[in-house]
């Protein structure tokens, strides 16, 4: 028994971490090694699960015209068009995109469906994804490409953490292959350039 591992019980935050030792020592007292061993796994992966799940997915919220605006002043986006960018929104995820988040995501993106013209994921930040996130995303691409809507990717990591190939994975999975209401660009200002010109293209219809 590590003494160190008793300062667990007197910190609220580590206190199931305590939990977890307690019940390996047990386990391994009245049981054995092996089964404290796993006993040990499968209650860090509910820890950890449960630490997912808390977290919020989104790292932020902005709406197109503050990113425009500022964009605009840095000099880097061009501003080709007089629109005000209400359509446009850009979110930057976070952490783990998997089943126990994906409700979260579905909140997360569900009400933009509707007045929004283009949705830009920033994964930069994003370290895991599973196949249940890429449901989501596709049944939000599904939704936006019925209102004439799309569905932008930047900053996709090249390898996460767990060597998934992201933009290779979101591609496999039909999520920006199968229409062109879904893109991937390298970084947010392809992006917001892209934006600029698919705008720019309605001026005329416009006036």
């Amino acid at each position: 028994i590590d003494r160190h591992s008793l300062q667990f019980f007197y910190t609220p935050a580590t206190r199931l971490d305590f939990a977890v030792i307690v019940v390996v020592i047990l386990v391994a007292l009245f049981g054995s090694l092996i089964a404290a061993s796993g006993a040990g796994v499968a209650l860090a992966i509910l820890l950890f699960l449960r630490e997912q799940t808390r977290s919020s997915i989104v790292h932020s919220r902005i709406e197109g015209e503050d990113i425009f605006s500022k964009h605009a002043k840095t000099g880097q986006v061009p501003q080709h068009t007089t629109s005000d960018h209400k359509d446009v929104v850009v979110f930057e995820l976070q952490g783990s995109l998997f089943f126990g988040t994906a409700s979260q995501l579905l909140k997360a993106l569900e009400p933009e469906v509707t007045t929004r013209k283009y949705v830009i994921l920033s994964m930069r930040r994003v370290q895991s994804m599973d196949v249940t996130a890429t449901h989501v995303l596709e049944q939000i691409k599904d939704r936006l490409e019925e209102n004439q809507a799309f569905l932008v990717f930047c900053d996709i990591p090249k390898d996460l953490p767990s060597g998934l190939k992201m933009k290779r994975y979101l591609k496999e999975t039909g999520v920006v292959q199968a229409s062109n209401k879904a893109l991937a660009f390298r970084e947010l200002d392809d992006a917001l350039e892209w934006v600029e010109a698919q705008e720019a293209l309605l001026v005329p219809q416009i006036g």
